[in-house]
């Protein structure tokens, strides 16, 4: 009986579940037919608008001077006049007399030059007056011509090589002379002083470092992505693109020309140094630091993008009829926040908004439009 009832319970239960089963079948509502609807992203776009764009490059430099030039002595002697125009900063024209060394040695010199001149005339004077004492008094004697020696010829050409050695020496004591004024060689201004009122100096000696006004030079560092991007070479000559330079702690703006592509590396950073040429009369202190902007060329046909909106060399672009492709570019310069680029057409809607989906031809809903 037991046995019985063991096999018997568990078909009864299996029965009543299927019973039950077919009852919720048969109770349950009916689903209708389900439609699964595609995903459409909704996008941001920009305008590509054509243009023409003047290449740039933002940088900085440091001047320098063209070189400086050492006011030297030219005679020894003491200092006995400085013109204020030799202190530092301060401006001096062409020919101003700048400084002066005390020339009284020499204004004696002179004098004692200027007699000997005066003694060489007379001594001459007194050996042709005896050659021609000595002539005659041979004439009367002989009548071969008399020597040399009896003509005073050697004695004639001793003092007039005398006179010839006093002017000589009355040269040298007005050249020196001269030398005691220090005249300024071209219009410029002094970049330091380096010697005082009753200092001696010695020929040579350095009294002060003048700078020329012929314009100040600016060093300014480029990589060779910035130097293919202006079409520059990486030293020598270069074509005279124009500089602007903003003037520190001034509202102004400057025009400067590149002229030139150093051969030298800078330290550090290996960079190519850029030369510019500041106008002449600009003043700027040596290592001054300066923001400049260098213009190339102008390049024809180009579009500005946003940086979001690029990726790698590629856009996506939406068609007339909604849906995404993907569009290579030819990126011309690519800056912090956006790219100039030619390949695409006046009017096309780029894409700025990123997917993490995309599927070429794929339907989108732009919402900005």
């Amino acid at each position: 009986m037991n046995k019985l009832f063991r096999i018997v319970l568990p078909l009864v239960a299996i029965g009543i579940g299927l019973l039950i089963r077919q009852a919720l079948m048969a109770t349950a509502p009916e689903l209708g037919e389900q439609k699964i609807e595609a995903y459409v992203p909704r996008i941001n776009v920009v305008t590509a608008n054509v243009s023409d764009y003047q290449i740039s490059i933002e940088a900085f430099g440091v001047t320098q001077s063209q070189g400086n030039i050492a006011l030297m002595a030219k005679a020894p002697g003491e200092l006995i006049e400085l013109n204020d125009k030799l202190r530092r900063g301060a401006n001096f024209k062409k020919g101003e007399v700048l400084a002066s060394v005390d020339a009284s040695d020499f204004t004696q010199n002179l004098a004692i030059a200027q007699a000997a001149v005066a003694q060489a005339q007379a001594k001459l004077s007194l050996e042709q007056a005896a050659a021609e004492l000595a002539v005659k008094d041979w004439q009367r004697i002989s009548q071969e011509p008399p020597s040399d020696v009896t003509a005073h010829k050697p004695q004639l050409t001793l003092a007039a090589a005398a006179i010839q050695t006093a002017k000589a020496q009355v040269a040298l004591a007005e050249l020196n002379m001269s030398r005691c004024t220090l005249v300024a060689p071209f219009d410029g201004r002094a970049l330091k002083l380096n010697a005082e009122v009753g200092q001696w100096l010695s020929p040579g000696a350095i009294v002060a470092a003048l700078l020329p006004n012929t314009g100040t030079e600016i060093n300014i560092p480029l990589n060779l992505k910035q130097l293919q991007l202006l079409n520059l070479p990486t030293s020598g000559e270069c074509a005279t693109l124009n500089v602007y330079v903003e003037l520190p702690n001034e509202h102004q703006v400057l025009k400067a020309v590149l002229i030139r592509i150093s051969g030298e590396l800078e330290k550090g950073t290996r960079m190519n140094q850029a030369v510019a040429l500041l106008p002449a009369g600009i003043n700027l202190p040596p290592q001054t630091y300066l923001e400049v902007v260098i213009h190339g060329e102008v390049v024809a046909n180009t579009f500005k993008l946003p940086a979001v909106a690029v990726n790698g060399n590629r856009v996506q672009v939406v068609n007339n009829d909604s849906t995404l492709h993907e569009q290579q570019l030819t990126i011309i310069q690519q800056t912090a926040d956006r790219y100039i680029v030619r390949g695409l057409t006046d009017g096309q809607q780029v894409s700025t908004t990123p997917l993490s989906v995309f599927v070429p031809g794929m339907q989108v809903e732009v919402i900005n439009n």
